[in-house]
């Protein structure tokens, strides 16, 4: 019998992981250090991303001439923003990452390769769309479905046009190939060329839970310009605004799954597609025109790989769906905060034991 192929990691954090990373790569995790032996029988070395915390594990993969497979959360990932709750979705990326777009990542090939899709497939992305629109489930699930912000339901102006924040030092920013001179005409472009429109400024849930900071000034002296940062499904606000103008935000994602007239900044992985109105000005990678459902079908179905919140073995995606709305649900009755001071240990067994139905979903 054959010795087990080996994926190394050298992060303590993503080591925490390690039983999900088995299951997206098929190879058995070995916790190195940079400066210690490494395995000989190595398949590939594995990090976060493309991000900075990620670099050392780059370089020895460099060194080693061994491939870099980059592992993250997916865009479903758990109620509460941070990271104590383990992410109900994961991926990993054997050729770059989505948010990165110097070079082509295993979700844009992935997307690339579509076309001509067969009925079965548009019936099972339109199901993959009409489930998250449905459930009202993004990134992070925090909030009421029924409960809309008043300054929605307030009706100054002829329209709403929504303009997405992201946070300072976001990797999908950089990899989009945007700045923060990139927010600055995003928020100028919507100003100047809606004059009859109410501008409404969606803050990200980290900044609105003080984790992070945003990009966009929030204190732009215009009566026109509205600051959201009430927490609200993207779902719900989609249904009170006419047009999205984002950089690279997965909010961004989910306008063009809404069906949105979505206006792009920088070269987000969505973007390109015959999606969206691009204003990226910079080298851009040539993409084939796709269709929304091809889109959500790749992304959702095949990209992502989804984990049962207590046990975390593989689940499918509708059993992902039915347990961040149980948690949800829970939540909203019993509203907890997230301990981020606490070892990653004590979160784990913590947040991982969290709500256990004594049924399985």
């Amino acid at each position: 019998m054959g010795e087990q192929l080996q994926i190394a990691i050298f992060s303590s954090g993503l080591w925490q992981n390690k039983h999900e990373i088995a299951q997206l790569t098929g190879l058995d995790p070995v916790f190195c250090r940079a400066q210690g032996p490494i395995p000989a029988n190595l398949t590939a070395i594995c990090g976060w991303g493309y991000k900075e915390s990620a670099i050392t594990a780059r370089k020895i993969a460099a060194d080693l001439q061994l491939p870099y497979w980059a592992i993250e959360d997916g865009f479903i990932r758990a109620i509460m923003p941070g990271i104590a709750e383990p992410s109900i979705s994961m991926l990993v990326d054997r050729s770059r990452i989505f948010y990165d777009s110097t070079l082509p990542s295993d979700l844009h090939k992935k997307i690339a390769l579509c076309s001509g899709e067969s009925t079965d497939k548009k019936n099972q992305a339109q199901h993959v769309i009409d489930l998250l629109t449905t459930s009202h489930i993004t990134k992070y699930n925090n909030f009421d479905p029924d409960v809309i912000p008043e300054c929605l339901n307030k009706k100054r102006y002829n329209k709403k046009i929504l303009v997405i924040d992201q946070t300072f030092g976001d990797a999908a920013i950089s990899g989009a190939g945007a700045s923060l001179n990139t927010f600055v005409s995003m928020v100028n472009y919507a100003l100047e060329n809606e004059a009859n429109a109410e501008i409404i400024i969606k803050t990200h849930p980290d900044v609105a839970a003080g984790l992070k900071r945003g990009l966009i000034d929030i204190s732009l002296q215009d009566d026109r310009v509205t600051l959201l940062t009430q927490k609200i499904s993207p779902w719900r606000l989609f249904e009170y605004v006419s047009e999205v103008h984002t950089v690279s935000s997965q909010l961004g994602l989910e306008a063009v799954l809404f069906g949105h007239k979505v206006h792009c900044w920088g070269q987000a992985f969505y973007s390109g597609w015959g999606l969206t109105t691009d204003h990226f000005n910079g080298n851009s990678t040539p993409r084939v025109k796709q269709d929304r459902h091809q889109l959500a079908k790749v992304i959702y179905l095949d990209y992502l790989k989804y984990f049962d919140h207590w046990n975390r073995e593989l689940i499918d995606f509708d059993t992902a769906i039915d347990q961040i709305v149980y948690l949800r649900e829970k939540y909203l009755l019993h509203p907890y905060k997230v301990y981020g001071f606490l070892p990653r240990l004590a979160q784990k067994a913590l947040y991982t034991n969290l709500f256990r139905p004594k049924k399985r979903i």
